[in-house]
């Protein structure tokens, strides 16, 4: 099995609820990295095959249900760690108020332990 069917199946994995990835038609990035792409409810998230496969470099933690209304708040949570929604939720977002996430949607902590204060993290619908 290669690296990119791998990844494929563990993002699939975390994703669960029937969502799906597929690999991009182009393959990879300007920068020559490998993409993949995770499509739900219309919305295309692209993620390289390295921010899934090594977590450590670039700190992706997996699915998050923000049916809890609330920002990821598991384990020690540092500067750059993400998360994909994977049930929709409303999120006070720093800006804009309380607002609706789909799944998709980028959640990333700006510094470490961002607890639930909206202006330590990214929300990149």
């Amino acid at each position: 099995m290669s690296l990119r069917s791998e990844v494929i199946r563990i993002v699939n994995e975390l994703l669960g609820n029937g969502k799906k990835i597929s690999q991009l038609s182009a393959g990879s990035s300007p920068d020559g990295t490998e993409l993949i792409e995770a499509v739900q409810n219309g919305v295309n998230v692209k993620l390289t095959v390295s921010q899934v496969s090594s977590g450590s470099s670039e700190h992706f933690k997996g699915a998050w249900d923000a049916s809890v209304n609330l920002y990821p708040n598991v384990g020690t949570i540092l500067a750059g760690d993400e998360w994909y929604v994977s049930v929709e939720g409303d999120l006070n977002i720093n800006g804009l108020g309380v607002t609706t996430v789909y799944p998709g949607t980028l959640l990333k902590s700006l510094v470490n332990t961002p607890g639930q204060t909206p202006a330590n993290w990214k929300v990149t619908q």
